[in-house]
């Protein structure tokens, strides 16, 4: 399904078999934010969202390298982000980039888990990574010891 918002020009995909998953995309201002996934834990206390930042040039031009963010915010029932302005440090997980697919999990009410697919980055190497926010536990898995370039 394919939903236009004609204020913010805004798309939404969700796929009918897993409703769960859901794309959401806009573009207002200097950005485009697609959030990839994103996923309540069982309390629906807590939502976890990965989203990707492509920045917009002053011609209108989409920048070549866009920043994927790992948030956690309390849950709304749907990903709650200011298009267009920075993120609230205390709800960014991790900000990788050049990283393989990532996918999130709910251990319990009280830990997410980010998986990582074909991760060749050391967790160390992706910068900044949060292993707590608040009451929330962040396990993190996928990631080798050592990057594939080292």
């Amino acid at each position: 399904a394919l939903i236009r918002s004609s204020k913010y020009k805004c798309y939404v995909w969700a796929l009918l078999a897993a409703p769960t998953v859901m794309f959401v995309g806009c573009r207002y201002g200097k950005t485009r934010d697609t959030v990839l996934t994103s996923i309540p834990n069982s309390g629906h206390t807590y939502r976890a969202t990965i989203l990707r930042r492509q920045y917009l040039l002053d011609n209108g031009m989409e920048d070549a390298s866009a920043t994927t963010y790992v948030l956690l915010d309390k849950d709304k029932g749907t990903p709650s982000y200011v298009y267009d302005q920075d993120f609230d440090t205390g709800s960014v997980v991790m900000r990788p980039s050049q990283c393989g697919p990532l996918k999130l999990q709910w251990t319990n009410d009280q830990t997410l888990k980010i998986i990582c697919e074909q991760c060749g980055l050391a967790l160390d190497s992706l910068g900044n990574h949060a292993n707590r926010i608040g009451s929330i536990e962040i396990e993190y898995e996928g990631f080798p010891a050592k990057s594939s370039y080292e």
